[in-house]
């Protein structure tokens, strides 16, 4: 429970702001097996100051040669892409790939939690 607390905390308190992808590519990382990652360096600004970073998301991302190339395409070099940061901490970015597994685990414990509440709520009528 404290885990989706303090996921929570973090995204409320965060800020999106714009930034730039600056490099995409793919790099090998096995010689021996068909295993990629991606690459892909980003720049933003921040009150005058430029910081460039690489971290797309807290999880390594690792895949065919294929499923990677998939990936890079949604990041070219010149797009622009949102960056989530806390104000605190500008230097630890994230950025929004969509839905992550901390957000379905996010929603799946909010889910559960309104089923629950609903069933107490039912039976607490119910006995009325």
């Amino acid at each position: 429970m404290e885990i989706f607390m303090d996921r929570f905390r973090e995204v409320k308190k965060s800020k999106i702001i714009k930034g730039k992808v600056i490099e995409s590519r793919l790099i090998k990382c096995d010689d021996k097996y068909d295993v990629y990652k991606p690459i892909v360096r980003y720049q933003y600004e921040i009150d005058g100051k430029i910081y460039i970073s690489q971290t797309l998301c807290q999880e390594n991302i690792y895949g065919t040669k294929e499923e990677m190339s998939d990936f890079i395409k949604k990041y070219p070099v010149g797009k622009q892409i949102n960056i989530n940061i806390d104000p605190e901490n500008p230097e630890n970015p994230k950025v929004d790939l969509g839905i992550t597994f901390q957000n379905v685990n996010f929603l799946i414990f909010i889910g559960s939690t309104l089923i629950l509440l609903l069933m107490l709520f039912y039976e607490l009528v119910k006995n009325q």
